[in-house]
């Protein structure tokens, strides 16, 4: 569900008029976003690209009544290939609360998160909270999947979830082109103890299958002010995740793939109100019967005078050692404040890798992103990007954003307090 990616002057034309139009309609209170971006990009085929997507997010409250309308939705198309724009709809849906607020009915297209992934699906939800502190949902509806040769068939997602006192309980049937994808059992719980230690736990299992999907527990300890530690230990698939806001890819990895078993360690120590320490481990042993295990250890500082000079700094040493071979690397980033209009964001990750199959070679990302706000509410960011992955594909990008904030109306919160 790729989300986040013809000219400029298109997008900024489709701000203008949109928020021209927002503006006429005649609601109590409206806020939304517009994402506009165009990347000229030189793939590892040498090939020439030129994504454009302008994504508009829209909220309009109290539509004639007490209730709420939510839109999500993308224009794309990529300007080097084809001539076909095509149009994608994440969220439309509207929210009706019940019994002062303490339940609520959404009918549409929405993201359904409820213990479990998150999908977009066109679906009826109910939620009801009881004075208890009781709270659960019930769900019903046919998942949507924007990814390209995805077959729209004979989908359904149902389930159910509920929470009191920081406890989870759940289930949720998934359907897809006709194949049942799973049926599982999700049970956890996120619980302070103390001031200082606090856990989670999260447990899920595929009835469906006879299959224990996936577990997670870790806890955070902040013994004083200046110490956080975190531990986690999770047994997970990771082709399942998907950060689809993230720009580029780390080419720092432990080159794993498939089920595997993680625990990650990491801590972070401020020396003084300048200075703070930060280091991380992660072992990954995949769950199969070779001897597939990695291991990856980050140690590194940051240094942050924004108040004095408006800069930020940090820098940290690498060290990996898998089944497929070793890395050694180096990576360091900033954030500088120019001024009021103005503000620069880097980054460089630079390793050294010694594999089995490829042998010794250097693997490189280098980024530097410009931020230029136009208005209070509005901005341009201009990013370039050049890259050597481990694997020796080149990437290089160059991308201009253009990015909106817009509202009106009365406040509703203000209202309600009256």
């Amino acid at each position: 569900m790729g989300i986040d990616k013809f000219a400029l002057t298109l997008g900024l034309g489709i701000g203008i008029v949109t928020s021209q139009a927002i503006a006429a309609i005649s609601v109590p209170g409206y806020e939304g976003e517009l994402k506009t971006q165009v990347e000229f990009r030189e793939d590892i085929k040498d090939r020439d690209s030129i994504p454009f997507d302008t994504y508009l997010k829209l909220d309009i409250r109290d539509l004639k009544g007490n209730s709420d309308l939510h839109f999500y939705g993308k224009l794309w198309k990529d300007l080097g290939y084809g001539t076909d724009w095509n149009a994608d709809i994440y969220q439309l849906f509207i929210e009706i609360p019940f019994e002062n607020k303490q339940s609520f009915l959404s009918i549409g297209r929405q993201f359904i998160s409820e213990g479990f992934e998150t999908y977009i699906a066109d679906a009826v939800k109910y939620t009801h909270k009881l004075k208890n502190g009781l709270r659960y949902t019930f769900y019903l509806g046919k998942p949507r999947f924007f990814e390209p040769n995805t077959p729209d068939g004979d989908d359904f997602l149902a389930g159910f979830k509920f929470d009191y006192k920081g406890y989870f309980f759940g289930f949720e049937h998934l359907r897809n082109d006709g194949s049942v994808k799973k049926s599982s059992f999700v049970v956890g719980n996120y619980k302070y103890l103390s001031r200082e230690f606090s856990y989670y736990t999260r447990f899920e299992i595929d009835a469906a299958h006879g299959e224990f999907v996936d577990a997670n527990f870790g806890f955070n300890y902040y013994p004083t002010r200046k110490l956080r530690i975190n531990i986690e230990t999770e047994y997970y698939d990771p082709s399942y995740t998907y950060d689809s806001f993230k720009l580029e890819d780390p080419i720092f990895s432990l080159f794993s793939s498939g089920r595997q078993l993680r625990f990650t360690q990491s801590s972070y120590y401020d020396i003084t109100e300048k200075w703070q320490l930060f280091e991380s481990y992660t072992f990954s042993d995949l769950q199969r019967s070779e001897k597939d295990n990695g291991h990856l250890a980050k140690a590194g500082f940051v240094r942050d005078t924004w108040f004095e000079n408006g800069l930020i700094v940090y820098g940290a040493l690498l060290y990996g050692n898998s089944w497929v071979g070793t890395l050694r690397g180096l990576e360091f980033g900033f954030t500088k404040w120019i001024n009021s209009k103005l503000t620069f964001v880097g980054s460089a990750d630079i390793a050294r890798y010694d594999k089995i199959t490829y042998g010794k070679h250097w693997a490189n990302a280098f980024y530097l992103r410009g931020i230029y706000s136009t208005t209070e509410f509005s901005n341009l960011e201009l990013g370039l990007e050049d890259r050597i992955n481990e694997d020796f594909k080149r990437d290089m990008r160059i991308v201009l954003r253009y990015n909106y904030l817009f509202f009106g109306g009365k406040d509703r919160s203000k209202e309600e307090k009256k």
